[in-house]
């Protein structure tokens, strides 16, 4: 298994509402977005370890439909039980000018044994 560092970690809150619609495709919830009439291609992405519920996952579909030309697909391949979004409010906080040190770490020794038993889950993911 790879080890993580920092620039695991690293990322940017994407602002606005996300426009596309969460369907059941091959048994998979799957955020759908774009062209679905006569798309130039299909684009499958893959989310993040946060999955659907963040945002940012479903905003950057948006961004990749913006074009009008391609269809995105984003599926849930956690199947509901990506890490919890309290643990990127630890590691990308929205204003890190208001979270302490201390916070920052006592919260990641919080999390760290759920997030553990995520990981060993989904290790061969």
């Amino acid at each position: 298994m790879a080890s993580c560092s920092t620039e695991c970690i690293k990322g940017t809150i994407h602002e606005g509402l996300p426009q596309g619609k969460e369907e059941l495709i091959h048994g998979l919830n799957t955020y759908v977005i774009g062209n679905r009439t006569n798309p130039r291609g299909i684009i499958v992405m893959y989310s993040d370890i946060f999955g659907l519920p963040l945002p940012n996952n479903r905003l950057i579909a948006d961004a990749y439909a913006k074009s009008g030309e391609w269809l995105v697909y984003l599926p849930d391949f956690f199947d509901g039980d990506p890490v919890p979004l309290k643990v990127a409010d630890l590691l990308i906080p929205v204003d890190e000018a208001k979270q302490s040190t201390l916070r920052k770490y006592t919260g990641l020794l919080a999390t760290a044994p759920s997030f553990l038993m995520w990981m060993m889950r989904y290790k061969k993911a």
